[in-house]
């Protein structure tokens, strides 16, 4: 309920709010954004970057804790209005920060600049922590997955959240806190707040009492009759002694790498289903979708034409034939127009029909311009994967982006697996008279790689949060 009325207020009436914030902080910590084309595709809905991930990061941090203590509602926005305003004036400010009797090397507006600029610059890499939830039926589930470059934008988040609380009111954040570190502590603690526990039921008795003026707007001064005003400030109001277990929530990852010489469907199984299997089986499994593709997807919907993309392919096959290098000198095969032509199609359809069922899966229609725009953007990511060509470049503060993967080395294997001219018949479909080919298998392992890499570097954040490795991804 509580992310549902979070996701309402950032796109619903405050969206205008939010974007005018996102655009300040381009302006600021890369004034050469400066074209208004540039600004408003920061904020399209469609958009993925690490700027707008900050700013919805800071709402839904503040809007837990700031809707812990039950203000009006005109009092939450208006402190989530300010802190942004905060924030834009500490980066627009040379000077030191407004000084205070408990002021640290860590409260500077340089350091906090700084640590802002690392956590929208730095680039997503391997997931570093899994997150997990319990249900009553299947027990501990894989959640989400994060990854440093994550971890390091929640630290900017309360960083700047407990410089503006302290700054503001020192006394109404001495009322609530012992240390900065009892912050994140009671961050984590609401994270997990469960009214059935005597501690946590005691605490919302306490705050319903306070009344909802009784710390918001934060800038007021605390009022004398107020519990937070009388209570033993010797002890954190979230009490650090009650102990918040997340180790069956939070577990570090086993490592798997997006930066170098591995591919994503090289993996080593960790589901009970697929570790005594061999995972040819799973290729094997998904190219069902090529065959059964009518049962899945309306049947008007047929794979495109892709004779053009194959004229756009013929021009690097040529060169890459008159020009030799070791990858062509070893396949030639493969780089014989017609087997080029054949493989490469036959990619080409099997992309198409795999992904159709997953932008399906997602609720989209197959003549939907997302569709088919997925289609398109997915096409292009399999040509430049085996073309090697280049990428248009980003601006790295206006764009999320992951860690580069070694595309020498991914070109060289699904060179080598599309080289595959093994026809024989390795598999057969259960209750079927389809029998599948270790071919078409190569080409499903290539597909499904392909699908991974775009997925991955168009927009990591949602990869981790929905697919989180190449394992899931593929049992999806």
């Amino acid at each position: 309920m509580r992310r549902a009325m979070n996701y309402q207020e950032i796109i619903g009436k405050h969206e205008s709010d939010i974007s005018s914030f996102i655009k300040a902080l381009a302006l600021n910590l890369n004034p050469s954004t400066d074209q208004p084309a540039e600004l408003a595709k920061l904020v399209t809905r469609e958009s993925s970057n690490r700027l707008k991930e900050f700013a919805h990061l800071l709402w839904c941090i503040n809007s837990r804790f700031i809707k812990t203590f039950k203000p009006e509602n005109s009092d939450y926005i208006a402190e989530q209005l300010l802190v942004q305003m905060w924030i834009l004036n500490l980066l627009d400010n040379s000077a030191k920060a407004e000084s205070t009797s408990t002021k640290t090397h860590e409260d500077t507006e340089e350091t906090l600049r700084k640590l802002l600029i690392r956590s929208v610059t730095s680039k997503y890499s391997a997931p570093s922590h899994h997150i997990f939830y319990n249900t009553p039926s299947t027990g501990t589930v894989p959640d989400a997955s994060v990854c440093l470059s994550q971890l390091l934008m929640t630290e900017a988040v309360i960083r700047f959240l407990t410089s503006y609380y302290k700054k503001k009111n020192l006394k109404k954040w001495e009322a609530l806190f012992n240390r900065d570190e009892d912050f994140p502590v009671a961050l984590q603690r609401l994270r997990c707040w469960d009214l059935y526990r005597t501690y946590s039921r005691k605490l919302s008795e306490d705050i319903d009492n306070a009344g909802p003026h009784a710390l918001f707007p934060w800038r007021n001064p605390i009022p004398d009759e107020s519990i937070y005003a009388k209570r033993d400030k010797r002890i954190a109001f979230f009490s650090t002694t009650v102990f918040v277990n997340v180790e069956g929530r939070v577990r570090a990852t086993q490592e798997w790498s997006r930066n170098g010489d591995t591919m994503m469907t090289e993996f080593t199984p960790t589901s009970k289903y697929l570790q005594n299997e061999d995972l040819n089986k799973l290729w094997a499994y998904i190219s069902m979708f090529e065959i059964f593709y009518k049962k899945f997807i309306d049947k008007s919907v047929e794979p495109p034409d892709f004779g053009e993309l194959l004229i756009q392919l013929e021009t690097w096959r040529s060169k890459s034939v008159e020009n030799p290098r070791d990858v062509v000198r070893s396949h030639e095969i493969f780089f014989q127009k017609h087997n080029f032509d054949s493989k490469v199609n036959k990619v080409f359809q099997m992309l198409w029909k795999i992904n159709s069922r997953v932008i399906e899966t997602f609720g989209y229609l197959p003549h939907e311009r997302v569709f088919l725009d997925q289609q398109r953007e997915l096409q292009q990511e399999f040509i430049e994967l085996l073309t090697l060509s280049a990428r248009p470049e980003s601006n790295e503060i206006d764009y999320q982006s992951s860690k580069t993967v070694d595309r020498i080395y991914l070109q060289r294997k699904i060179i080598e697996h599309l080289d595959c001219q093994n026809e024989r018949k390795i598999y057969r479909i259960e209750k079927r008279a389809h029998k599948l080919s270790a071919e078409l298998i190569m080409v499903t392992k290539v597909a499904v790689e392909v699908m991974i890499s775009y997925y991955w570097t168009k927009n990591p954040s949602k990869w981790l949060l929905v697919f989180q490795d190449g394992e899931k991804f593929s049992t999806y």
